[in-house]
C-alpha cells in the first residue's frame, strides 16, 4: 500500500496519495487474531478466552500482559530480538489489543507516512448513523448482495459472503451479538427488545459486519483503492450494488501481492540458472526433465535418432515379411522390444543427469521448501519469530532489496 501510494504520487503530482491501515478489530475472528506462527509451529493463546464473545480489538490490557508473559516463558530467547521491544512496550502500555496493534504499526511504518485508523470510535460511528438507520429500516445491504448473486450464479462464481437481513451487530463489554428484526420499529439483541431510536442513540455499540464494513470504511474515509487478500478481494467483487444502494463511490479492489523470504544467495543462484521466473513457484519435479532437456538437448536428439531407427526397423520388417510372412509376428515383437529398450535408455540417461546435478536439484528442493514450508505458502506458516533478519523497525529497506517476482508473489532475498 505504501509503495502503491508512492507510484500513484509519481504519476499524479497534483494530488497527494496517503496509505491507510484500517484496523478491522470488531469483526475479526478471535482464534485467527490470537494465533501466530512460532519456531515450533502455530501457537494460540485462547485458554482464558473460551467464552469471550466481544470485539477482538477490545481485549484488555491484563490479557495482553498475560500473553506477553506466556510468550516469554515459552520462548525465552525472544526478548533478545531487536523488534520485540516494540511489542513489549505497547502490549504493556495500551488499554486494549486495538490500541496496541495500531501503536506497533505506527512505530514500524509512520516514517513512510502510513495513516492508521481504529474505526471502533463513537465519533466515527456517529457520522455513519444515516447508513445504520438505512440498513435497519431497508436492509439495503441484502438488496445489493441479492443483485450481485444473480451475476455470480450466471458465471458460476463462488460467493464469499452471504447477506443477513440486518448486517449490524451490537457490542457490549463481553459480547458482539447480531441485531435481528422483531417487528416494525423494534429489534432483538439476544432476548432484549429495543426500539430503533434506542439503537441509534448508542452508535458506539453498533458494529458493521463483514458486508457493511466496506461501506463504513468508504463513508469515514473515501479511498480510491482497497488492497485485499485473495478471499477478501473476492467478496469485494460482490459489493458494487451495495455501494450503489448506499450512494457511495466504490473503490477499486486491488489484489495484494504476497511475499516470501529466502537467503540472498538463493536469489543470485536462481537467476544464474536462467529459468522462467514462474518456475520458482513450481515443485522442482515438474520441470527437472525440461531442465535436463534444455541442457543436453537430449530429448530432441534422442527422439530424432529413435524415429530414424524405428523407420529403418519398419523397412527391415517389411523386407523380412516379404521373404517369409510367417516371420511378421516375430519382427513386430522384436521392433516393440527394441523401442522399449530405447525408452529405457532415455530414462537411464535422465537418472545419470540427476546424479551429476544432485547438488543443484537438492538446492532447488531447499528453495521450494523455504517458499512453501509444509506445502503451504510461507506467509501461512511462518511469522516474525522465524526471521532473525527482521532487524529493528526499518522494514522499508528490506522491501527495496533484490527480489524475484512471479504472478503477484515477491521472493525477497535477505
Amino acid at each position: 500500500v505504501i509503495h502503491l501510494a508512492k507510484v500513484c504520487q509519481s504519476y499524479f503530482t497534483e494530488y497527494e496519495f496517503i496509505p491507510v491501515f484500517w484496523l478491522a478489530g470488531e469483526d475479526h475472528d478471535l482464534a485467527e487474531a490470537l494465533t501466530f506462527p512460532a519456531q515450533d509451529g502455530l501457537q494460540t493463546f485462547l485458554e482464558p478466552l473460551e467464552h469471550y464473545k466481544g470485539a477482538v480489538g477490545r481485549l484488555g490490557q491484563s490479557y495482553l500482559q498475560g500473553c506477553l508473559k506466556e510468550i516469554i516463558q515459552r520462548y525465552p530467547d525472544i526478548s533478545a530480538q531487536p523488534w520485540f521491544s516494540v511489542f513489549e512496550r505497547y502490549y504493556k502500555n495500551s488499554l486494549n489489543l486495538a490500541e496496541a496493534t495500531l501503536k506497533i504499526i505506527d512505530a514500524l511504518f509512520c516514517s513512510a507516512g502510513l495513516l492508521t485508523i481504529n474505526p471502533d470510535d463513537k465519533t466515527l460511528k456517529s457520522s455513519f448513523l444515516p447508513w445504520f438507520h438505512k440498513e435497519l429500516t431497508t436492509s439495503f445491504v441484502k438488496k445489493g448482495l441479492d443483485e450481485s448473486r444473480l451475476f455470480f450464479r450466471k458465471y458460476d462464481l463462488k460467493e464469499q459472503i452471504q447477506a443477513r437481513s440486518i448486517n449490524i451487530f451490537y457490542i457490549s463489554e463481553n459480547s458482539r451479538m447480531p441485531v435481528q428484526l422483531a417487528d416494525q420499529g423494534h429489534f432483538w439483541i439476544e432476548s432484549e427488545k429495543v426500539s430503533l431510536d434506542e439503537l441509534l442513540q448508542r452508535p458506539e455499540s453498533l458494529s458493521p459486519n463483514v458486508a457493511l464494513r466496506p461501506v463504513y470504511q468508504q463513508q469515514v474515509l473515501p479511498c480510491v483503492a482497497y488492497i485485499a487478500g485473495p478471499s477478501e478481494f473476492n467478496y469485494w467483487l460482490q459489493l458494487p450494488p451495495v455501494f450503489q444502494w448506499a450512494g457511495l463511490p466504490f473503490p477499486r479492489p486491488i489484489l495484494r501481492p504476497m511475499a516470501a523470504f529466502v537467503p540472498q544467495k538463493y536469489i543470485h543462484w536462481w537467476r544464474n540458472l536462467a529459468l522462467p521466473s514462474s518456475w520458482i513457484l513450481l515443485h522442482p519435479e515438474k520441470y527437472l526433465k525440461t531442465l535436463a532437456d534444455r541442457e543436453l538437448q537430449f530429448q530432441k536428439q534422442s527422439e530424432s535418432h529413435i524415429s530414424t531407427i524405428l523407420e529403418e526397423l519398419q523397412q527391415l520388417k517389411k523386407l523380412i515379411s516379404h521373404i517369409d510372412t510367417s516371420l511378421t509376428k516375430s519382427a513386430d515383437a522384436t521392433t516393440k522390444k527394441f523401442a522399449h529398450t530405447l525408452v529405457k535408455l532415455q530414462k537411464i540417461a535422465y537418472k545419470s543427469w540427476n546424479r551429476r546435478h544432485a547438488g543443484d536439484i537438492n538446492k532447488l528442493m531447499q528453495l521450494y521448501s523455504m517458499i512453501f514450508p509444509n506445502g503451504q505458502f510461507q506467509e501461512r506458516e511462518l511469522g516474525i519469530m522465524n526471521f532473525s533478519f527482521l532487524q529493528g523497525s526499518n522494514f522499508e529497506n528490506l522491501f527495496l532489496s533484490e527480489c524475484e517476482y512471479s504472478e503477484g508473489i515477491h521472493i525477497y532475498g535477505y
